[in-house]
């Protein structure tokens, strides 16, 4: 396996609301770093099972007509299982995309979890754990850390790479200076689980 810190998927999710069971992933971003330097990228629109609400569609600015002729899920997610290979994941709120990325896996017969054994980082913990700003959100954080953002927020790929700079904000070279606290264990030397 790869050693978590030297080499890993900064991802990010769009989907259609909150249930992994009754909503749909319209876009995967994804940013590999080695030695903390982007060595690929993965980007895809996904096409939806059902039309994207309107709130999804204003916060993303990804409408039915961006994903209409994108390729289904079905057709992309092999492909980004194939991208990640056994990197660990690093993401914000890492727990909720590794929720619909297993839940979509699963029903398509694939297994994005290693058997069980993929790691990860979730940066929002870190930032809880580190930080005592008033707010969490993504765009928040990076604006407390002097991380640029430009409006490109809540799109999959740009999200991904701005949760690397926030987490390299931290000097993230070695997990265990982090103990457990309120938010429990840190997820930087955890094994991801599916709830």
């Amino acid at each position: 396996m790869s050693s978590g810190l030297n080499e890993f998927i900064s991802l990010d999710l769009e989907t259609t609301g909150f249930s992994p069971s009754t909503c749909d992933i319209i876009e995967i971003g994804a940013w590999h770093f080695k030695d903390g330097v982007a060595v690929d990228r993965f980007q895809r629109l996904i096409r939806p099972t059902r039309y994207i609400p309107i709130e999804v569609q204003r916060l993303t600015k990804i409408t039915d007509a961006m994903v209409s002729s994108a390729e289904s899920l079905d057709n992309v997610l092999p492909e980004f299982i194939d991208f990640c290979g056994d990197s660990w994941f690093l993401g914000y709120n890492l727990q909720f995309d590794y929720n619909f990325l297993v839940f979509k896996s699963r029903a398509l017969g694939l297994d994005i979890t290693l058997s069980g054994r993929r790691k990860g980082v979730d940066v929002l913990k870190l930032v809880r754990q580190r930080s005592n700003f008033s707010s969490n959100k993504l765009e928040d954080v990076a604006i407390e850390l002097g991380v640029p953002t430009e409006d490109k927020l809540h799109r999959a790929d740009y999200d991904s790479y701005i949760t690397k700079l926030i987490y390299d904000r931290y000097g993230c070279a070695v997990p265990e200076y982090l103990d457990k606290t309120k938010y429990g264990t840190p997820v930087l030397d955890d094994t991801l689980s599916f709830e």
